[in-house]
């Protein structure tokens, strides 16, 4: 049976949408898409998963969008800047290379820019995560009863033709 689940939840000022998709397979094959930010929770939405599929080929698309816009913030390391461009002019004057140095130049070289994250309380936003996990694995569970559901009664349905064709074949012997 193939499975599939969605929950979007807004918590604590992040909107997460957790997607769950699976396939057929003999064995629990868990793969999980998420943003780096978010790695560390990686191992619990597996451990998630595995205590709510038992086999599949199981994906898990996460996405995570922050609404109050405390981000990262990016600003010039002036100290870097300058050693490169120092090392750059000095290229110039000794060894006669033309002088073409722009900013698109300089912004490609390392540590040219600082990036500041803010502070993130990892367990709640670990927990947050879960909770919106749990509820695209409801949904996923959902689904997939629904389908089991339909193939019952088509495997029924169909046995109970079989039995019907039997009884009519039986009759024509008798």
């Amino acid at each position: 049976m193939t499975g599939y689940g969605r929950s979007v939840q807004t918590l604590n000022g992040r909107e997460f949408t957790v997607e769950i998709r699976s396939v057929n397979n003999r064995y629990l094959d868990c793969s999980v898409k998420m943003p780096r930010s978010v790695s560390f929770a990686e191992e619990a939405v597996k451990q998630a998963v595995k205590a709510s599929v038992s086999r599949g080929k199981v994906d898990v698309f996460i996405s995570i969008k922050s609404e109050n816009g405390d981000e990262a913030k990016v600003s010039l390391n002036t100290a870097v800047l300058k050693e490169y461009l120092a090392a750059m002019r000095c290229m110039v004057e000794q060894y006669g290379v033309k002088d073409d140095i722009s900013v698109s130049t300089m912004s490609r070289l390392p540590e040219v820019f600082t990036l500041e994250k803010p502070q993130v309380d990892e367990d709640l936003l670990k927990a947050d995560l879960l909770s919106v996990v749990a509820q695209a694995l409801e949904s996923y569970n959902a689904m997939r009863a629904v389908e089991g559901a339909a193939l019952d009664a088509d495997l029924r349905s169909r046995g109970n033709t079989i039995l019907e064709l039997v009884a009519q074949v039986e009759e024509g012997n008798g």
